[in-house]
């Protein structure tokens, strides 16, 4: 699953491009260096959220079974 949300989301700025092209608004070196700047802050934002909440989830669940605290 993860790799077809990749690929759609190349597919997607490739299109963005393509359809830029003749005006020349934007290059396609210019183009990759944003995509790959948002899937590396995307992956870092996701990565901080997860870490976040299952230590909130964790936290939650030591309390309602009570196992001892370290």
């Amino acid at each position: 699953m993860t790799l077809m949300m990749a690929v759609a989301a190349v597919w997607s700025v490739l299109q963005l491009f393509a359809i830029s092209w003749p005006t020349r608004s934007a290059r396609l070196s210019t183009v990759l260096l944003a995509l790959a700047v948002g899937v590396y802050g995307c992956g870092v934002a996701t990565a901080l959220v997860q870490l976040a909440y299952t230590r909130i989830y964790a936290e939650r669940y030591r309390v309602l079974t009570s196992f001892p605290r370290p």
